[in-house]
């Protein structure tokens, strides 16, 4: 065996340490340069893919292909990106470039997946914001170039290894060093603008010109991000606002309002829509509107073709059903609510019309019956004077001839009739001056009860319920006595084969609001309520709406005027109040009569004087009448009664005859030509001790005068009148002139 000296055992010993080191070295830098770069491959694999996640989340949340499709072409930039794939949560590619990955890269499981799939790395990063998936990002790199460069460098490496083995290494560990930190920094940062959605963060400059360069890059891309969802916050404030106020203005609407679907049935309603049809909004959901109306053929045709696009608009006044049964009439609008194409739903309004029906009928009912009133009130005005002539004479010759009276009683009879036929003409037109009184209703009705009984047949079963609380009225007695009459004989002959009778009375206060009228609801002291309620044969809707018509009736040729609820119905509005009726066929009739309360006392009951034969004691008359016959008759019966008489044809002439003689009291007419009475009246303002005037008429239609005389500052008497009644008047009128001289 050949033996080496030392020095070429150390030699070699050293050369073969420093081949074992070198080779050593080399391949520890190889390695570690290879691991470091593939490394740094990977990091920043991951920072592209993060920024590329964060950049693309808005685009999928807010469907925005085009920002999504510019995001990935960015990784198109990178030579070693591959192919970069966005997909949505159903699988469905969003954005793309290159090669779609295998199958098994495009999962959505939660956590992110690095893979080395062949000779590229492959990344799957699932997009999360809020803690959910809302899709899925897989980046593949190419690690070819990764290697081809380290093949190049590893004969530099060899050469140089032995030399700088010691300062690569340390500047590996500074280079290491000082790409990591930034690169840290930005993963940090970026980790808690993920977590916290702190878009207004920005990363810190790092001194290195790259990292500059990508972080300023970053800034800009979450500055973006900031402003967007600043916009979007805007805009999500802006609509929740839009939503409250229209949830408010849609809930608080004075009509009913609701969102029907295609089907017509309601998925939406307002509170005003449920109380229209009185129920709870929650029992109309799913339920179709049509089945609340009167008419349900006519809306599933309507609703059909709005949603066929035949039809723009429907609005139209129909009856509907309420949740109890009831019908009421509403103007209903139904519109359609479309996407461009096909109709999303309905908007339904519907107002609730049967109060101004009522009141429209109710003005159409008094309009037509204010003209026959005038009418017939200029006919009761002539037909008056002359009952009132007829009257008198006939009181004359009872007065001159009492003998033969009897001969002409048939002619005091029927005028007697006549003087009532007029007043019922006068009634139904509200044209009479009614001598009111405060009285309770209930201690009238007590009072009526035993003529009521009297009325009706035996067969014929009268219930009488009186409200206790049932204030009083301020109306003429007996006017409203004859109202409850004449109904009581209409529903007594209503019930032919008999019946039962139903008169009560009921407190305003306790009615319901919803079916008062309007007028009354206005009263300061309530109202009171009568009702007359039959069990007879009733009456179809034609009739109804004809029998407060005078004239008008149902009875047979000579059992009835037609003037018995007409004149009814002028007296109650002429009361101030309102009567109504309800009726069906086979089932009855109910009338209710509504009159204000007054809110004063009840007025005590005063005796007038008895009436001696020879009430005047020469006392001087002025009758200012324009129809000759009657002053003729007026002078006769007061001359016959102890008066002297002096006539004039109007009022100028009455003043005329005031400057020659002395006057104890002015019989005047009110309607007259040259001067009527009410001007002669205030002529008599003007004169010194003016003597007091007592007026009389058929059918006074000056309002002054009117007014006057229902404040109770003009004695008036209405004609037709008996000689008994003018001079039942006169001497009440000269008696108060006693006491007022005496006080």
């Amino acid at each position: 065996m050949k033996k080496s000296s030392l020095r070429r055992r150390l030699l070699l010993f050293m050369l073969a340490m420093n081949l074992f080191v070198l080779l050593i070295s080399l391949i520890s830098v190889y390695m570690v340069h290879v691991r470091e770069a593939k490394k740094d491959l990977i990091k920043m694999l991951n920072i592209f893919s993060d920024m590329t996640a964060a950049s693309c989340i808005p685009t999928i949340l807010f469907p925005d292909p085009e920002t999504a499709k510019e995001e990935i072409d960015r990784l198109r930039e990178i030579p070693t990106i591959e192919s970069a794939y966005l997909y949505t949560r159903d699988k469905t590619v969003f954005a793309s470039f290159g090669e779609e990955p295998d199958a098994r890269f495009i999962n959505f499981d939660p956590q992110t997946e690095l893979t080395e799939w062949g000779s590229s790395f492959v990344i799957r990063q699932p997009l999360v914001f809020k803690n959910e998936m809302c899709g899925l990002l897989v980046i593949s790199m190419s690690n070819a170039e990764l290697v081809q460069k380290s093949r190049q460098t590893l004969s530099t490496f060899i050469l140089a290894m032995a030399i700088l083995f010691l300062c690569s290494g340390f500047m590996a560990l500074l280079i290491q060093g000082a790409i990591m930190k930034p690169i840290e920094g930005i993963a940090g940062l970026a980790e808690k603008v993920t977590a916290l959605d702190r878009y207004d963060l920005r990363f810190p400059k790092s001194g290195l010109l790259e990292f500059d360069f990508l972080t300023n890059a970053m800034n800009r891309m979450l500055g973006q991000i900031e402003a967007r969802q600043q916009q979007r916050d805007l805009a999500e404030n802006a609509l929740r606002e839009s939503e409250e106020r229209f949830r408010s203005t849609f809930e608080q609407a004075s009509v009913g309002l609701a969102h029907l679907n295609t089907e017509g049935e309601f998925i939406w309603v307002n509170k005003k829509m449920a109380d229209i049809f009185g129920t709870q909004p929650s029992n109309l959901y799913g339920k179709p509107f049509w089945s609340f109306s009167g008419d349900p053929d006519f809306w599933q045709a309507a609703i059909h073709d709005i949603v066929k696009g035949e039809k723009t608009e429907i609005s139209v006044e129909k009856t509907f059903q309420r949740w109890t049964g009831d019908l009421f009439w509403g103007q209903h609008s139904l519109a359609p609510v479309t996407d461009g194409e096909s109709t999303n739903y309905l908007v339904s309004v519907l107002e609730d019309t049967t109060r101004n029906r009522q009141l429209e009928e109710e003005l159409h009912h008094s309009r037509r019956m204010d003209s026959l009133g005038r009418l017939a009130g200029g006919v009761a005005h002539d037909f008056n004077n002359i009952l009132t002539v007829i009257r008198g004479y006939c009181d004359l010759f009872q007065a001159t001839k009492g003998e033969l009276f009897e001969e002409i009683r048939p002619i005091l009879d029927a005028t007697d009739r006549a003087m009532k036929l007029t007043q019922q003409l006068l009634a139904f037109g509200r044209k009479q001056l009614l001598q009111t009184q405060i009285f309770q209703v209930n201690t009238m009705l007590n009072d009526l009860k035993s003529m009521l009984f009297r009325l009706i047949r035996e067969d014929i079963h009268l219930e009488i319920h009186l409200d206790p609380s049932a204030g009083n009225i301020n109306s003429e007695k007996s006017q409203l006595e004859q109202v409850i009459v004449n109904l009581v004989v209409n529903a007594r002959d209503a019930m032919p084969q008999g019946g039962v009778l139903t008169l009560r009375t009921v407190s305003g206060k306790r009615w319901p609001q919803d079916q008062t009228p309007q007028s009354m609801l206005q009263q300061p002291h309530s109202f009171v309520v009568i009702e007359v309620i039959d069990s007879g044969v009733g009456m179809d809707e034609m009739t109804k709406e004809r029998i407060f018509e005078p004239f008008f009736t149902t009875k047979e040729k000579g059992k009835g005027t037609g003037l018995g609820l007409a004149s009814a119905h002028g007296i109650v509005l002429q009361f101030g109040g309102s009567i109504r009726v309800q009726s069906t066929v086979g089932k009855g009739s109910r009338f209710q009569i509504f009159l204000p309360c007054c809110g004063l006392e009840v007025d005590e009951e005063v005796a007038s004087e008895p009436i001696t034969k020879n009430v005047g004691a020469g006392q001087t008359i002025l009758l200012v009448e324009d129809q000759s016959e009657l002053r003729e008759m007026l002078s006769q019966t007061l001359q016959l009664a102890g008066f002297k008489t002096l006539s004039a044809a109007h009022g100028k002439e009455a003043l005329g005859l005031l400057d020659s003689y002395k006057i104890d009291l002015i019989i005047s007419d009110i309607v007259m030509p040259v001067m009527n009475g009410y001007e002669l009246y205030q002529h008599l303002k003007n004169v010194p001790e003016p003597p007091p005037v007592l007026f009389i008429s058929g059918y006074p239609d000056d309002e002054n005068f009117l007014r006057l005389v229902r404040e109770g500052n003009l004695p008036y008497l209405g004609k037709p009148f008996s000689s008994k009644m003018l001079l039942e008047m006169i001497s009440n009128i000269f008696s108060q002139q006693r006491k007022t001289i005496k006080s």
